[in-house]
């Protein structure tokens, strides 16, 4: 997936919203959320193999969430015709599909289409990199790896995640990222890392004048606790 297909993905989901009475806000949670992280020329073509982009309508609690996913599917989905039409597909999914750690919505990055202003809102790329370690398919390990190798992660940062989330699977996570490690960050480069980051992030934030969903997510998330 490029670039413009992932903007066309942002677009076409919040149309599809908007005309289900939604807000149209969204967050996209799989693979393709990298892109509003790094540029597309440093990411390794591998990662973006993928032909389906994972988004999560946002709304007031999670069973309305759950339809407007459906519409996704409905709309967007694979069988339909837009992805013969266009050569991908959007994934409708719920706040329940990937294991994250508690406070990821505070943490989500926008990725703002310059044409219309679309504003889709993605995983940082450490709870990505979480995520993918829990869920533990070859796939998936192998985009994590790849982003440790690339130095587009910081591993110390993910296992941080990892240790506070409860889930079976986490010990497994854990010492693969572990195994990792030595193709990362080297300790003398972590800080300026870090430092150049948060500015790049802080950037991207200035470019959508759209609220973070984080509130909403927050609630929705409360609300199943």
């Amino acid at each position: 997936m490029n670039l413009e297909q992932f903007h066309h993905s942002i677009r076409a989901a919040r149309d599809v919203l908007r005309h289900e009475g939604a807000s149209g806000a969204i967050v996209i949670m799989g693979s393709q959320s990298i892109l509003a992280s790094y540029s597309a020329t440093v990411l390794d073509s591998r990662p973006m193999m993928s032909a389906e982009v994972d988004i999560m309508p946002i709304a007031a609690d999670a069973a309305e969430v759950e339809r407007l996913s459906d519409q996704l599917d409905g709309s967007l989905g694979q069988e339909p015709r837009f992805h013969e039409s266009f050569g991908f597909h959007v994934d409708g999914i719920s706040i329940n599909t990937s294991v994250l750690e508690g406070s990821w919505f505070d943490r989500l990055i926008p990725e703002v289409e310059q044409r219309s202003g679309a504003t889709g809102w993605c995983l940082d790329p450490h709870d990505l990199a979480a995520a993918k370690l829990i869920a533990g398919r070859a796939k998936d390990i192998e985009f994590v790896d790849t982003l440790v190798a690339s130095r587009l992660i910081d591993p110390h940062t993910v296992r941080e995640l990892l240790l506070v989330i409860s889930d079976v699977r986490s010990d497994r996570a854990l010492e693969h990222l572990d195994r990792l490690a030595a193709h990362g960050l080297p300790e003398s480069q972590r800080h300026r890392w870090h430092a150049n980051r948060t500015q790049a992030i802080a950037d991207r934030r200035a470019r959508t004048t759209e609220e973070s969903p984080a509130p909403a997510l927050k609630l929705i998330s409360h609300r199943r606790e």
